[in-house]
C-alpha cells in the first residue's frame, strides 16, 4: 500500500513507500561511532570500544517508510522520535557567510545551509566527542551515493573485529550520503555523511565526522553542489541553542516541515 509522509521537511523528497517497501535487513552488524575515528585524536589518543554491534533491526521501529532511491531505499524516521529542533527547518541568520555556503556549529548540534535573505537551512547533526573535533573552512571536493568505507590500517590494528572493506548499504556507517571536505588541494578527512543510528543525531558520539539522519543527509546532497565552502566552527562547550539567538546561531523562524 502507498501513502505520502505529509510533513512539509520531506517536499520534493519524492513518494515515500509504506509497509510492505520498508527497510531491507541484513545480517551484518552495525559499527557505531567508528567511521573516522583514527583522523581526528590528538597523538596518542586511544578512545576506548568494546565490541560496538548492533542487532539487527534493531531501530526498525523507528522507521515509518522510505524515499525510492538506488540501489536501496533511503529509511525515513518517525518524526516523533526525534526531538523537532533537530529537523530541517528554515531560520533566520544573521552571520557573516554568504548564501551557498555550509556553517558547522558542533557546539550547537546544527549544520546551516546559507540562503538569501538572511535565512537558513538548519539541520539536526550528530557531532565529534571531546578529543576528535575538526574545525577550520574547506570546500566539497567530492560527493558521493551510498559510499563505500575501508577504515586505514591503523584502525584495524585497534578494532581486528572491524572490516578491512565495507560496500555502501543499509548497514554502511557512511549512510546513504556523503561529501567529502578537502582544504588548500588536500583531504581533510572530514565527512558529513548519514547514519543508520538515528539516535545519535544532537550527540557528541561521532569520531569527528558530521552525522544527520540519512534522509536529511540525502536533502542536503540535492541542494551543496561540488565546490561549496564549508566553515565549521570550533566545538568549545557545548550551549544548547535559544530562541533568540539570531546573531549566532540562527533564531526559529517558519519551519519549513
Amino acid at each position: 500500500m502507498l501513502r505520502m509522509i505529509t510533513r512539509r521537511a520531506l517536499i520534493g523528497l519524492g513518494t515515500v513507500l509504506i509497509g510492505s517497501q520498508a527497510l531491507a535487513r541484513t545480517t551484518r552488524p552495525r559499527f557505531e561511532y567508528d567511521d573516522d575515528e583514527w583522523l581526528f585524536g590528538p597523538p596518542g589518543a586511544a578512545p576506548q570500544h568494546g565490541q560496538s554491534y548492533a542487532e539487527p533491526g534493531l531501530y526498525d521501529e523507528w522507521y515509518i517508510g522510505t524515499i525510492p532511491d538506488q540501489p536501496f531505499p533511503i529509511p525515513v524516521v518517525d518524526p516523533e522520535r526525534i526531538d523537532p529542533r533537530w529537523r530541517p527547518q528554515t531560520v533566520r541568520y544573521s552571520g557573516p557567510e554568504l548564501p551557498t555556503m555550509l556553517v558547522i556549529k558542533p557546539a550547537e548540534r546544527f549544520l546551516y545551509l546559507i540562503q538569501p535573505n538572511r535565512t537558513a537551512r538548519r539541520y539536526g547533526i550528530g557531532v565529534g566527542r571531546q578529543g576528535f573535533q575538526w574545525s577550520g573552512t574547506a570546500y566539497v571536493k567530492r560527493k558521493e551515493k551510498w559510499p563505500a568505507w575501508r577504515p586505514p590500517k591503523t584502525m584495524l590494528e585497534r578494532r581486528p573485529d572491524l572490516p578491512e572493506f565495507m560496500e555502501g548499504g543499509l548497514e554502511n556507517p557512511l549512510g546513504a550520503r556523503a561529501l567529502y571536505l578537502h582544504q588548500g588541494g588536500r583531504d581533510t578527512l572530514y565527512r558529513i555523511h548519514g547514519t543508520n543510528e538515528p539516535n545519535t543525531i544532537g550527540k557528541a558520539v561521532s569520531s569527528g565526522c558530521i552525522r544527520l539522519l540519512n534522509e536529511d543527509v540525502y536533502d542536503l546532497y540535492n541542494r551543496v553542489p561540488v565546490g561549496t565552502v564549508v566553515k565549521v566552527y570550533p566545538a568549545g562547550p557545548r550551549r544548547p541553542p535559544r530562541a533568540n539567538d539570531e546573531a549566532d546561531s540562527g533564531e526559529e523562524a517558519q519551519p519549513t516541515y
